[in-house]
């Protein structure tokens, strides 16, 4: 999972008597005695010859019919309930990101407003009333206004009518309420009502569809893909179709169905374009379904912590696409898991550029929830540049699971366990007992602006920082530091800012804070950003830099408030100069271990429509930043970034920030430690969490703060992080999760050992025991640091207790008040066996037992 994208993924584990169903296809397509059969003692796939897709999955000793044929057709409004950031009328609204996608509402009165919000993210939309157009309204405003009417009519003939609204711009059009006008008398309507209806992107017959594009016009067309052949040969299927446009063939392809174990491998392969069209996507939006006629059938996802619904309560709904050729709608963790009793099956999206299709349709008996994906194979250029073939042609990969871990069912437990096995590790664990945090040093141009802090200036932040978390190894992610300052002299990256001390100033500091304070001080670093400016002459070269659709080079943001940055074209910059920057950068800076290079996953997805260098997101991917990567781990030294983006799993040591539970809940799912489980040993992920401990978040999805710290920030601020945060993660963060409960708002999380984590969402409160002893309750901690420490804390004062350790001596015992300047000997007794502090508000004692 997340590897390099050629190849055949190692297969999941082996299940005895199970079977999970198939994929959505038109009526006319019931499997026939000439289904064909891909058979494996561990897993059987039976082709429908209409269709081609695999209408049912059969393992050893049951099977299950996909008894659901119909063309399936995907919401293009998506619910949001619960809403507690805005001023929604109910709460809750109606959201399409889709042009073209309408609303319509029955109303029985004399007049209607149409209710939404306005803001700089919302667009225009036609109003129809009774079938006759009314006007274009415009929800764009610079800035939010709640529960607003941006069409209202009314004199209508009292009866019966029909409102419907037709997205035409703008990034979102919102449904919050209607207002129905009858006589005198205004009733309110929630977007929710039965009487209003949402539209749906039409489908393809079968289930299996593409868009193609005429390389001379530049225009595209859906086409339904009509199968040519299926052929068979022994664990491998390949799936021919063709494309038909106006009854004429423009294109073909094949899907073909790998079976290893009793996982199945789906790749897109044998493409083709006829007649000046080529092949752009393929649409297989239903590859694996259940139904509520199936006994306790669910459905889960990862992507930002995890989600999980039990299908009898799942709201029917259609997980958004990202925009085509960018992000996809799963860019951090694009698994997708789905179960009944006895059986569950984990799909896996890997491609970079490929969105995952979810749906939840129906009601009652009859609601179904499948899920497939959309896999790109072309992004197209413009009138000037060239289409750039993706270069990868993974579809999914598909586990089926039993009861792995033998606790008696089968759930989403048993899924994660089987991926978690197969994706790579972590490369490094140098950062597992690391306090980190970035450092500005000064923000560019340095003729405007003063320095944050000058490398003495840093020093005395370590070294205070030191004091607080006694002693404990830190990494520093020094900003600012090249000529020019943060975020304006890159490329340029051989000159120490003079304003900061200069080379000999980063020198000493570096130095001292190794020797002095247990630190490494290290770089923040930008590759994706560079500027055309006095501090970059004779470096910048535009002939590096990334090529639009439009032919332009690609510019991006001001991060300094003055120069515009323009986006490096990785592969061809690590065919150029880039190839020599990471070598010298490690040798004149002095790096060790470590460097976080700012923005790199973050902006995970960039195309390069340059016509002598064009590059897709994966080409840049692979032969850009995952060489850089391995440049530096052949130095070294373990690359670290911003953002948690699934390209990047197994290869960075860290990322800054990450997921911090949820993500989209279309379906109505609570939250489940799915991604805190699967990737438990492949990385380490921050938490956007504005640089405050959530405490919460940390320990049921496995995250920690990486954030900014400065000459002014609070002791408090440093400790809490430290004490509350960062012990009791280094305790969890690499231990397996063996169990998982949810009583309301209220979970426990089992990692065997005597070791648990309880979460309460309602009381906002959270416990640890580890190895059968509390260490964590509330705010307040204690936490053995190493095998002779233990660390007492709390953010209000109290007394605090730990068990006195196995041959410790209780008159040996020393404890020390730890402040910034000083470590003051403090009391500490034994009761009953337990060491006993007293400890002030937000100032951590140290107990010594030997």
């Amino acid at each position: 999972m997340f590897r390099r994208p050629r190849g055949v993924l190692a297969c999941g584990a082996a299940i005895a008597g199970l079977v999970i169903a198939a994929a959505l296809t038109p009526p006319a397509a019931r499997a026939t005695p000439e289904t064909t059969l891909l058979t494996t003692p561990q897993l059987s796939v039976a082709f429908d010859p209409q269709t081609g897709l695999p209408a049912k999955y059969r393992l050893p000793g049951r099977e299950v019919l996909g008894a659901e044929r119909e063309e399936l057709r995907r919401a293009q409004w998506e619910y949001a309930g619960g809403r507690t950031g805005g001023d929604e009328y109910g709460k809750d609204i109606h959201v399409s990101r889709t042009d073209g996608a309408s609303f319509e509402f029955t109303f029985t009165g004399t007049g209607v407003e149409y209710v939404t919000d306005r803001n700089s993210d919302k667009g225009k939309l036609d109003i129809f009333v009774d079938g006759v157009f009314r006007e274009t309204v415009d929800a764009y405003h610079p800035t939010r206004i709640w529960q607003a009417s941006v069409y209202s009519i009314t004199g209508l003939p009292a009866g019966e009518h029909t409102i419907k609204g037709v997205k035409r711009s703008g990034e979102y059009a919102i449904v919050d309420a209607f207002k129905v006008h009858s006589g005198t008398a205004v009733t309110t309507v929630n977007n929710d009502a039965a009487q209003i209806s949402y539209s749906r992107e039409p489908g393809f017959a079968n289930n299996v569809g593409a868009v193609v594009g005429n390389k001379s016009t530049g225009a595209e067309a859906r086409a339904a893909a009509v199968v040519r052949r299926i052929d068979v040969r022994g664990p491998r299927a390949s799936v021919a179709y063709r494309l038909d446009v106006d009854g004429s063939t423009v294109a073909s392809f094949a899907l073909v169905y790998a079976v290893k174990g009793s996982a199945l491998q789906v790749t897109l392969e044998e493409v083709t374009g006829r007649k000046g069209w080529e092949l752009i996507e393929v649409h297989t939006p239903s590859l694996v379904t259940v139904a509520q006629s199936e006994k306790d059938a669910w459905i889960a996802h990862g992507n930002d912590g995890g989600l999980l619904a039990p299908l009898a309560t799942a709201k029917e709904s259609s997980l958004p696409y990202g925009v085509r050729g960018q992000f996809p709608n799963f860019s951090i963790l694009p698994l997708t898991l789905l179960g009944k009793a006895g059986v569950s099956v984990a799909m896996e999206v890997p491609g970079y550029l490929n969105n995952t299709a979810l749906t939840v349709y129906g009601a009652g008996a009859a609601k179904k929830a499948t899920v497939g994906a959309v896999t790109l194979h072309r992004i197209p250029g413009g009138a000037t540049t060239p289409s750039l073939p993706v270069e990868q042609n993974q579809v999914v990969r598909l586990d089926f699971v039993g009861d792995t871990d033998r606790s008696g069912t089968v759930d989403w437990l048993d899924a994660a366990k089987v991926v978690k096995a197969r994706i790579p590790k972590n490369p490094t664990k140098y950062y597992d007992d690391k306090f980190m945090y970035a450092l500005q040093g000064q923000v560019g141009p340095t003729d405007r602006t003063a320095p944050e802090h000058t490398f003495p200036q840093a020093e005395d932040l370590v070294k205070r920082v030191s004091s607080l978390i006694d002693g404990r190894p830190q990494v520093v992610f020094m900003a600012g530091w090249p000529e020019g300052g943060h975020d304006t002299s890159y490329p340029a990256v051989g000159t120490v800012n003079p304003e900061l001390g200069g080379k000999a100033g980063f020198d000493r500091l570096q130095t001292n804070a190794r020797t002095k304070y247990n630190t490494n001080v290290t770089l923040d670093d930008n590759w994706d950003d560079q500027y055309d400016n006095a501090y970059t002459a004779g470096v910048f070269d535009p002939k590096y830099i990334t090529v639009t659709r439009e032919g332009e080079l690609e510019r991006h943001n001001a991060w300094n408030g003055v120069d515009l940055s323009y986006i490096t074209g990785f592969a061809k910059y690590m065919a150029g100069p880039g190839r020599d920057r990471a070598p010298f950068t490690k040798k004149y800076y002095g790096l060790r271990d470590g460097v976080l290079i700012d923005g790199m996953s973050w902006w995970s997805i960039r195309n390069d429509f340059d016509p002598a260098h064009p590059a897709s997101a994966v080409k840049n991917l692979e032969d850009g930043k995952f060489e850089l990567i391995d440049q530096y781990a052949r130095l070294g030294i373990s690359v670290g970034s911003e953002l948690l983006r699934s390209p990047f799993i197994g290869r960075l040591g860290f990322t800054m920030d990450g997921p911090t539970g949820g993500g989209w809940n279309g379906f109505g799912g609570t939250p489940i430690p799915l991604m805190s489980l699967v990737l438990r040993d492949s990385t380490i992920y921050g938490i956007n969490s504005g640089g405050s401990p959530d405490l919460r978040s940390t320990l049921f999805n496995n995250n920690r703060t990486h954030t900014w710290l400065d000459k002014a920030t609070p002791d408090a601020k440093i400790t809490g992080l430290y004490y509350l945060q960062y012990l009791p993660w280094m305790k969890l963060h690499d231990l397996d999760v063996q169990t998982f409960q949810r009583d309301g708002q209220t979970a426990t999380i089992g990692f065997g050992g005597g070791t648990s984590v309880f979460v309460d969402d309602a009381s906002a409160t959270q416990r640890v025991v580890y190895r059968g002893v509390e260490i964590m309750n509330g705010n307040s901690v204690t936490v053995p640091m190493d095998d002779r420490r233990i660390a007492f804390y709390s953010d209000t004062a109290k007394t605090l207790s730990y068990p006195l350790p196995h041959g410790a001596d209780p008159a040996k015992l020393r404890a020390k008040l730890i402040t910034a300047t000083e470590h003051v000997t403090h009391p500490v007794t034994v009761k009953a066996g337990r060491i006993t502090v007293d400890v002030p508000a937000n100032t951590p004692v140290v107990v010594t037992t030997r």
